[in-house]
């Protein structure tokens, strides 16, 4: 039981250690999650809505897309209305106030690059490989409880005891055989009492 329970502790500990999650990276995975929340909410919080109405026959266009009239544009970035021969408008979110639009990409590829690091591709994912290492990790521990449970003195001393014992039950069934045996009922009692020990 303790060699089988020493091979399955083996076999976790091996298993955790290929996954290359820690709590100190989800941990930095969710401060990341937070700071791309708090940008697209700035930034949702500046972006401002715009329709556009256009006479019949007059076209626009908002960057390299042609304006449909009588569409709402959501604009999250310094954005120009071009209407060819008439105007052209210039909207800046918020009022210029920062560049919630870069502060937002910026934390979502520091996300992203840290995500591929781990090689995970959501926060979700790397909370739940992390679980999976410290399932892992409570089973090596469980493994090796069992172990110290069927050899106190360790393994390696259980298995000299055991060798000694096969050793001393080998030596008792050549006795048997010898020139000079001994009585049968002493040999046959002194291989079980060997036995027992070994037990």
């Amino acid at each position: 039981e303790a060699v089988k329970a020493k091979t399955k502790a083996e076999q976790s500990l091996r298993a955790a250690s290929e996954i290359g999650i820690e709590k100190k990276d989800v941990t930095r995975l969710k401060h990341l999650n937070e700071e791309v929340t708090k940008a697209r909410a700035q930034l949702d919080a500046l972006a401002t809505n715009v329709r556009i109405d256009l006479e019949t026959g007059v076209k626009a266009r908002i960057g390299r897309a042609a304006v449909v009239s009588g569409t709402e544009y959501r604009i999250t970035e310094t954005t120009a209305i071009d209407i060819p021969s008439c105007a052209k408008i210039k909207i800046i979110p918020g009022g210029g106030i920062g560049d919630p639009l870069a502060q937002f990409r910026n934390a979502e590829e520091k996300l992203q690059r840290a995500l591929k690091e781990l090689g995970v591709s959501k926060l979700v994912e790397a909370e739940g490989k992390l679980e999976e290492r410290q399932n892992l990790l409570n089973e090596t521990k469980k493994y090796q409880e069992l172990i110290d449970a069927h050899a106190q003195g360790g393994l390696d001393m259980l298995q000299a005891k055991i060798a000694e014992h096969r050793g001393e039950i080998q030596r008792l069934t050549d006795q048997q055989v010898d020139d000079k045996p001994r009585p049968p009922k002493e040999v046959a009692a002194a291989v079980q009492d060997a036995q027992r020990e070994r037990d």
